[in-house]
This record gives C-alpha cells, structure tokens and sequence, in this order.
C-alpha cells in the first residue's frame, strides 16, 4: 500500500462521522473540511509518526501539511530520509 493510501485510512480513521462520507483528494483540507481540531491534528501526527517511524519536525507549521497532498509529500519526504540514514550506517 502506497505512503498516500496509508495516511488516507489513517485520517479516515481519525474523522468524525459527520465527516466519514467526504471524499478525500489531494486537495482535501484536514482541518476545514473534516473538522479536525488542533486536538485531533496532535493525535493524527502520533499516530502518522507511529505508523511510519518518523518524527515530525517541531517548528513545522500546519499550513505546511493541511491538505492530503501536502502531508502525503511531507511523510514521504520523511520516510526516504529515513531510509536514507539506514543504508548508510555501517
């Protein structure tokens, strides 16, 4: 399952069902269109950060990852440098 197909089934996971029939695109805004509160947003970021063996960054700012396409590049982007680090210690 792709890195994207993945966060998909976690914030589908994480959503209100208010908000389960909203059909996520790349372009899908986490806060504003599947009501997500700051509380929740924390709670997804452990869970991506469990899931995936990454940290987030401490000063990112949520314009950085609020739509699906934006935390999808961000996580990938964390996950290859990751991998990265791995290959290269002895």
């Amino acid at each position: 399952m792709s890195i994207k197909h993945e966060l998909i089934s976690i914030i589908k996971q994480n959503t209100s069902i208010i908000y389960e029939d909203v059909v996520l695109s790349d372009e899908t805004d986490i806060l504003n269109d599947l009501g997500f509160s700051s509380i929740s947003i924390m709670q997804l970021i452990v869970e991506i950060e469990d899931k995936f063996g990454i940290e987030f960054d401490e000063m990112l700012q949520y314009e950085e990852i609020d739509t699906l396409e934006k935390i999808s590049n961000y996580v990938t982007e964390k996950v290859s440098d990751k991998d990265r680090l791995i290959k290269v210690k002895p």
